[in-house]
């Protein structure tokens, strides 16, 4: 009887063992499903990463570049006023002359401007590859920043949000740039980086 009995827990042992089996390997492919359908959605988001981020070099490149060049020419053969020592950082307000923000008002700089604060959202909230979009066009963005600085001034004297993700970007990247050339003269461009970036 202890023979028949321990063959019948042998075989016991067996059926329990190869019910657990079938679980076990539907538990395993299930796990390698889950980690290949991630990597998936990884790579899916990484792709969409890069075509937005191209999307939006390219809306750089249309918007506010054009603009930011021209603008720029007007600064540096003096038609447009800039001021010379920008006031600390973008917390405070050194006023503009009315009749200089109606010359630059007519130049559309606010049109540029909020194509700049659009392209700063997404790249903050993670809409474009950060690091794309601050190689191809990060050194001209932080220079078109402090080309328009007193109008971003200007326009957050009444409220702090205006242009919020433009200085947030700004700031982000500045340091990385040391070659950023501004149409001012390099002890007032030194200024500006140490006042801004605080």
């Amino acid at each position: 009887m202890d023979f028949g009995k321990s063959i019948y827990e042998f075989f016991k042992d067996i059926q329990v063992f190869a019910a657990t089996i079938p679980p076990t390997i539907a538990v395993v492919f299930a796990y390698q499903q889950l980690k290949q359908m991630k990597l998936a959605d990884i790579n899916k988001d990484r792709k969409v990463a890069v075509d937005n981020s191209i999307n939006y070099v390219d809306r750089f490149s249309k918007t506010v570049l054009p603009h930011y060049q021209e603008y720029k020419a007007l600064v540096k053969d003096g038609h447009i006023k800039t001021i010379d020592i920008p006031s600390i950082g973008f917390k405070n307000f050194d006023p503009v002359k009315i009749e200089d923000l109606e010359v630059k008002e007519k130049t559309e700089v606010y049109k540029s401007l909020n194509e700049v604060d659009i392209i700063a959202a997404a790249v903050l909230h993670g809409q474009v590859d950060k690091d794309i979009c601050k190689d191809l066009f990060g050194t001209l963005y932080c220079e078109a920043v402090e080309v328009y600085y007193d109008l971003i001034c200007y326009a957050r004297k009444e409220n702090k949000q205006h242009f919020k993700m433009t200085v947030e970007l700004y700031k982000e990247w500045r340091s990385a740039f040391a070659n950023v050339q501004s149409p001012v003269n390099q002890a007032t461009e030194n200024s500006l980086l140490n006042k801004i970036s605080k």
